[in-house]
C-alpha cells in the first residue's frame, strides 16, 4: 500500500480518509469469493462507494483493475480511475 500512497500524492491532491492503508475497503468484485452471491457482491461496492464519496473526492482512485470495474458500476457520479489514468493525466 505504500508505494501507491507515494505515487498518489505526487501525481494528486490525496484526501486522507479512514480507510488509507491496510484499512482500505473491499470492492465486493473478487472472482475468488464464491461463498457470497452478486447481491451481496454489489452492495459491499454500493457500501464502499458511499464510504469514499462521503469525502467528496472529484475521483475514486484504485491499483486493482477488478475494482476499477467493480466500483464503477456502482459510482455513477464520482468517477472510478486506475491509478496508471491518474498517472497518465499528470
Amino acid at each position: 500500500v505504500d508505494a501507491p500512497e507515494s505515487v498518489l500524492k505526487q501525481v494528486s491532491q490525496k484526501i486522507p480518509t479512514a480507510y488509507d492503508g491496510k484499512k482500505s475497503l473491499c470492492c465486493g468484485g473478487s472472482l475468488a469469493n464464491t461463498a457470497i452471491d452478486s447481491t451481496q457482491k454489489t452492495k459491499i461496492s454500493s457500501d464502499t462507494v458511499k464510504a469514499y464519496a462521503a469525502y467528496q473526492p472529484d475521483v475514486i482512485v484504485t491499483a486493482c483493475p477488478l475494482c476499477k470495474k467493480t466500483l464503477g458500476k456502482t459510482s455513477l457520479e464520482i468517477p472510478v480511475k486506475d491509478i496508471a489514468e491518474l498517472v497518465a493525466e499528470a
